[in-house]
């Protein structure tokens, strides 16, 4: 994740097109996508990464979904 434009942007990760779609409905698999947190939110993981020198990452919830949750990591 890299913040942006006072945004956090997903970077890297690959969510593969729809199968069922057509040709012209598809997208780029490893494009990077704005996240939709809060101001709140995106200054609490801003902060904590800046002052404990920790990472944040993101992980898929379930097969399938695009939904993702954000963790925060040391080392």
């Amino acid at each position: 994740m890299a913040p942006k434009g006072g945004a956090l942007w997903l970077l890297n990760a690959h969510i593969a097109e729809y199968a069922q779609a057509g040709a012209h409905l598809q997208h780029a698999p490893r494009r990077a996508r704005k996240l939709l947190l809060k101001q709140r939110e995106i200054n609490r993981l801003s902060g904590a990464v800046a002052r404990a020198g920790s990472t944040t990452s993101a992980r898929a919830q379930r097969p399938g979904r695009s939904k993702a949750r954000l963790l925060r990591e040391k080392g």
